[in-house]
């Protein structure tokens, strides 16, 4: 049953801890599944500050004699804050850095490293549906910027900076 309450609900009361996971489902294709888990505490009634984090780590499996097998590692943290309008709306913003590696190897040749680091701001508007006293599903647009560095053969390249809006969907259990 979803929470339908004017008051404020205990779930976004100070002194309560904000356990989750968050998908983007604009820029993530469905069979790719990117899941940032979330620890935020509510400081005061309706507002929370937060950390998400993220780990991507890809091996292709190619064969290095003939096309090469490239691997990527890269961690992304992202610090947030939170303020529910509601018991249902919240606002959000807060950024992110990141740092990455990835390593092709060839046969015959020596490793190409290429080390990368990228810092990103966002804001957003979500929709806080509760299930229950504990569970909430969130579904959010988000707009989003960031700008990255990359390093190769001791030369560092601005990457591509990018704006972007899309959608995400949250669970989160309050405790």
């Amino acid at each position: 049953i979803l929470n339908t309450q004017n008051e404020i609900s205990p779930s976004v009361m100070k002194g309560t801890y904000l356990l989750g996971a968050t998908q983007d489902i604009t820029s993530t294709s469905w069979s790719d599944i990117a899941i940032t888990p979330t620890f935020g505490y509510f400081i005061a009634d309706k507002l929370a500050f937060g950390l998400s984090f993220s780990y991507f780590n890809r091996n292709d499996n190619g064969d290095p004699a003939v096309s090469g097998q490239r691997t990527t590692l890269s961690m992304t943290v992202s610090p947030f804050v939170r303020y529910y309008m509601n018991d249902k709306l919240f606002i959000s913003g807060g950024f992110s850095m990141g740092s990455g590696k990835t390593t092709t190897k060839m046969d015959g040749m020596d490793d190409v490293v290429e080390e990368n680091s990228s810092f990103g701001l966002n804001v957003g508007t979500g929709l806080s549906l509760m299930w229950g006293e504990r569970v909430a599903i969130e579904p959010a647009f988000v707009i989003s910027s960031s700008n990255s560095k990359s390093t190769d053969n001791n030369s560092t390249v601005d990457g591509p900076s990018y704006l972007t809006a899309g959608f995400s969907i949250g669970l989160s259990l309050r405790m």
